[in-house]
């Protein structure tokens, strides 16, 4: 069994495909899907973020990799309750997707995989000013992402993909938050 996955490695290096690693940046477009007992008094509007990281792309086959990545990525949502102003919540993660990658065509490949994030902070800004809230969050979650990268030059690539969060975060009241967000991001391989 070894020996099979030594030969497959070195079928796969001699085909030219071979371990890729890369930066990548961007905007992440999120929000938070809110139920519970309040919910109805509140309105999540979705809020823009930055995100940064490095990538490692591990072929398997001519037509397929594994992915991992490592990011900092800043989600929240803008939540307008009927009764008070408008809270703006910045939730600053370090993500780590780990994703399956399969060729379409030449230069695009559908992605798809399970995500970690761990919560580095969380912030809240209003009328009054801004104040730190990662007590009142969970300091994980786990999500589902999937889209598509776009490879227009051998060595820059574009990614388009949706985020979708499983973890209620929310640990202040009864009202139940998710993360959910749509993320684009430019790649350079290195």
């Amino acid at each position: 069994m070894i020996a099979g996955i030594f030969a497959s490695s070195a079928l796969i290096a001699q085909k030219g495909h071979h371990t890729a690693f890369g930066i990548k940046s961007g905007i992440n477009f999120s929000t938070l899907r809110i139920s519970g007992s309040s919910s109805a008094t509140l309105d999540a509007k979705w809020k823009t973020g930055f995100v940064l990281g490095a990538f490692v792309k591990i072929p398997v086959a001519s037509n397929f990799a594994i992915q991992p990545e490592f990011l900092y990525s800043s989600m929240g949502a803008h939540l307008k309750s009927s009764t008070s102003s408008e809270d703006r919540y910045r939730l600053n993660y370090f993500s780590i997707p780990v994703l399956a990658k399969v060729k379409v065509c030449k230069k695009l490949m559908a992605v798809a995989g399970p995500q970690v994030d761990m919560m580095i902070e969380a912030k809240k800004y209003n009328s009054d000013g801004y104040s730190k809230v990662t007590d009142d969050f969970e300091d994980h979650d786990i999500l589902l992402t999937g889209g598509f990268e776009f490879w227009p030059l051998r060595s820059i690539g574009i990614t388009a993909r949706y985020i979708h969060g499983f973890v209620d975060i929310n640990k202040s009241s009864n009202l139940v938050m998710k993360n959910q967000g749509v993320q684009i991001t430019l790649g350079v391989k290195l």
